[in-house]
């Protein structure tokens, strides 16, 4: 799954949940002819199936109950941080 783009639209982003949202989004949506609005839900919208991607994965991994899946979550983000 590396590599996978999020949206086509955002080549920077991929499934370890890269997103560049430098420049401010007033700039990207100039830079990619979209409304400053439509950037930010497309951002808000990656930024959900990344989570939605990074659930499935850790839960197919642990064959995680929905407590355990919540609790390692959290120790990800500890770790990660």
């Amino acid at each position: 799954m590396p590599g996978t783009t999020l949206d086509p639209t955002f080549p920077e982003t991929d499934v370890i949940g890269t997103v560049q949202v430098d420049p401010p989004s007033l700039e990207a949506s100039a830079r990619l002819g979209l409304s400053e609005n439509n950037v930010k839900i497309r951002v808000y919208r990656m930024r959900a199936r990344f989570r939605r991607l990074l659930e499935d994965r850790v839960r197919e991994t642990l064959g995680a109950e929905p407590g355990e899946l919540a609790e390692e979550l959290r120790h990800l983000i500890r770790v990660l941080e």
